[in-house]
């Protein structure tokens, strides 16, 4: 019997878009599959770092920002939407697959949309399987 897939993901959060990212992980059924990494503004997230992940075998990536109007740093949302999109494209060139890499825009009073829609990424990276740069695989 084949054990189901649990992907490793990485999450960039803006610190003003998701209050305690780190305690809403905590209630996914693998918490210790997934790291969070607190930005004070998504447009702090780098390319490099995220390709870099995937490099490492990382199965996703999400970069959580501040609904668009609504950043703290005017346009960092607009920068990480800008710098997700190169990353999806990237990917699709390695043919990796662009759905391992999602910007989602939520607003801070709103954990529950966080939650949903993480563990809706987590559903389509156990769909899509494990990244093939993974050692092991």
């Amino acid at each position: 019997m084949e054990r189901e897939f649990t992907p490793s993901i990485l999450i960039f959060c803006c610190q003003n878009a998701v209050v305690s990212p780190k305690k809403l992980i905590e209630e996914f059924e693998h918490p210790e599959t997934i790291t969070v990494i607190e930005l004070p503004c998504s447009g702090k997230m780098e390319t490099i770092y995220a390709l870099q992940a995937f490099e490492k075998g990382i199965d996703g990536v999400c970069v959580t920002g501040c609904r668009e109007g609504q950043c703290h740093y005017l346009e960092g949302n607009l920068r990480a939407a800008k710098r997700v999109h190169q990353i999806a494209v990237v990917l699709d060139e390695l043919h990796l697959g662009a759905d391992r890499v999602q910007m989602l825009n939520v607003d801070s009073a709103d954990g529950s949309a966080f939650k949903q829609s993480a563990g809706a990424f987590i559903q389509r990276l156990k769909t899509i399987g494990p990244n093939p740069l993974k050692k092991g695989n």
